[in-house]
């Protein structure tokens, strides 16, 4: 399957490591899902002027609310002040009363301008965006509040980093002593039974060969499950390069 096969109303806005990609859904009402690094926001607004030409963004979906994926929602609620922002309903009190999601933040070395947030996502919903249906799934592991979004009709995921094309993204739980790669399997296996055709993934580059990418990942999380330790000195090298 060629990349050439992927909807041409879907664009993948694909940067550098340390921010994530954002799916832009064009159509009459242009939806934008993860926004970045707020470092690479004024990049993330040239991308969609660029796309967008006269149009206006209308919505806003996070996957979860790392930094690096919700950066530059901040910026473009300035931008375009109509503009609908959704999130998953774990840290709707924390978006709400800032103060704590600036604690979130801080705990792992990140920083993010505030925003408001309109919409909660709730998994085991679907949302209609341009005549095309997305299941909301509850995905944690990564993030035990994070979400993603499967269109069925043509086997489209949108992972976050949920699952990548080399595995998954740090497992936070367990850098705190609770269960987490518990959660990273069941995402797998839920993932695994969507049969998706194609993933946009949190980063890295549009993949189809999902299921040696399933198998890939889940022998990552074997090796993380019988040694802990490794996974703790990944985590310690991605914060380190992110901050």
């Amino acid at each position: 399957m060629h990349n050439d096969d992927f909807p041409h109303d879907l664009c993948v806005l694909e940067r550098g490591w340390l921010s994530s990609n954002s799916l832009l859904m064009l159509g009459q009402t242009p939806t934008l899902v993860d926004t970045g690094h707020v470092s690479h926001a004024p990049q993330l607004q040239q991308l969609l002027k660029h796309h967008l030409s006269e149009q206006s963004l209308t919505r806003v979906i996070n996957t979860h609310l790392h930094s690096d994926h919700c950066g530059a929602n901040a910026l473009l609620q300035h931008i375009y002040p109509d503009v609908h922002i959704g999130i998953a309903p774990g840290q709707w009190g924390e978006v709400e009363n800032w103060d704590l999601m600036q604690a979130l933040h801080a705990g792992i070395g990140q920083s993010c301008p505030p925003f408001a947030a309109k919409e909660v996502l709730q998994p085991g919903t679907e949302i209609c965006i341009h005549q095309r249906v997305w299941q909301i799934h509850a995905a944690p592991g990564h993030d035990h509040d994070a979400i993603l979004l499967f269109a069925p009709e043509e086997g489209i995921l949108v992972s976050g980093d949920a699952f990548w094309e080399n595995g998954f993204g740090v497992v936070f739980a367990e850098l705190e002593k609770e269960d987490g790669f518990t959660q990273v399997r069941q995402t797998l296996n839920m993932i695994e039974g969507l049969n998706p055709s194609w993933v946009v993934p949190g980063h890295g580059r549009l993949f189809s060969q999902v299921k040696d990418c399933l198998t890939q990942a889940y022998r990552k999380l074997d090796y993380f499950e019988r040694h802990p330790h490794a996974h703790a000195r990944y985590a310690v090298k991605v914060l380190i390069k992110f901050k």
